[in-house]
């Protein structure tokens, strides 16, 4: 070898040991170095990112049980208290009539309804009239619902409203 090639080679081993010397990890595969580092930046990293996962979950766990709630209590947001009401006073007129309809279903096959079957809002029981072959169950109070008549014959299962 040349006298430079030399000169050239031992300040290659110089400076190879003085890297060693200074950072003894440098020997190591760099698979290895990376296995070494990776523990300390994944738990920065996780320090970092953690608080801001929990925070995302937790905003979709209240707009989770926030949607829920609202699901399961509809009146809540409601302000109208006249509006909710009259809803309310429509569905038991809606329930009433299904309930005269099962009655007027009744009276069509020829069997009398049993006594306890009458609208919610009355504790009196249904009225019964007859005349010749016709048999007509009146509701007790049809005021409650705005009618002055509300009932079904043998002859229509249909509820029949006469304001």
């Amino acid at each position: 070898m040349c006298e430079s090639c030399v000169k050239i080679r031992e300040n290659e081993h110089f400076v190879a040991a003085q890297a060693q010397r200074a950072n003894p990890q440098t020997g190591q595969l760099p698979t290895e170095a990376a296995k070494t580092l990776s523990p300390e930046l994944s738990k920065a990293g996780q320090s970092r990112t953690n608080p801001v996962k929990l925070f995302i979950i937790a905003i979709g766990s209240i707009v989770v049980y926030a949607g829920l709630y609202v699901y399961s209590h509809p009146n809540f947001l409601e302000g109208d208290s006249e509006a909710r009401a009259g809803r309310l006073a429509a569905a038991a007129l809606v329930d009433c009539l299904w309930i005269f309809q099962e009655i007027g279903e009744l009276l069509e096959e020829n069997r009398m309804p049993d006594p306890a079957l009458r609208c919610d809002e009355s504790d009196t029981p249904n009225i019964i009239t007859r005349d010749g072959d016709t048999i007509r169950i009146s509701h007790p109070n049809p005021e409650f619902h705005g009618y002055s008549e509300i009932f079904v014959t043998n002859h229509s299962h249909d509820p029949t409203l006469v304001e």
